[in-house]
């Protein structure tokens, strides 16, 4: 990403060496099994982190850069989708979700934004509208889960088309009405 955005390459090699070696560790056979000692699991935990950090710091640097003025400069990362969980989609009406595409061929993926209820439009970067997206009930075994503080009990899935090497942005937007069955 920092090569996509033109970053001067001095003020993101510290972050994104300490994300490589970091990584270098983690590919130990025990890191990848999980057989190793808890004391040695728990670092592999921290340098996990300490490589997440580091890398979301180039992230963040190459967002303000490529975001054009009319577009908000404050990126919120959603760290805990993992267990349906997201601040900023379960209490705003309008968001815009930016997402990365690291692989050098166009994807299509499917998206799943946590919501707490209601109906939303969905327009792809051309301001099109999204026809074929979909609310979906969270399943019980992750609203059970230890830690979780969502409200979530809905996602919001829609079907994303990724250019290669680069990102493209959603714009989501709660509607008034609930969708009819």
């Amino acid at each position: 990403m920092d090569v996509l955005a033109g970053l001067n390459p001095e003020s993101s090699r510290a972050f994104m060496d300490e994300s490589r070696n970091e990584e270098a560790i983690l590919q130990h056979h025990d890191a990848i099994t999980g057989t190793s000692p808890q004391a040695t699991a728990d670092d592999y935990s921290r340098r996990l982190y300490s490589a997440y950090t580091a890398s979301r710091a180039v992230i963040e640097k190459t967002y303000k850069r490529l975001l054009t003025k009319t577009e908000s400069n404050q990126q919120i990362f959603c760290d805990t989708l993992n267990i349906t969980e997201c601040t900023i989609s379960e209490t705003s009406d309008k968001i815009a979700v930016t997402i990365y595409n690291p692989i050098a061929r166009p994807l299509s993926e499917y998206i799943r934004i946590p919501i707490v209820s209601g109906n939303y439009e969905v327009y792809d970067p051309n301001g099109e509208k999204v026809t074929h997206k979909e609310v979906v009930p969270v399943s019980k075994a992750v609203t059970a889960l230890p830690g979780r503080k969502s409200q979530a009990m809905n996602e919001l899935v829609f079907k994303a088309n990724l250019v290669p090497l680069g990102f493209v942005t959603y714009l989501l937007k709660k509607t008034n009405t609930e969708k009819s069955k």
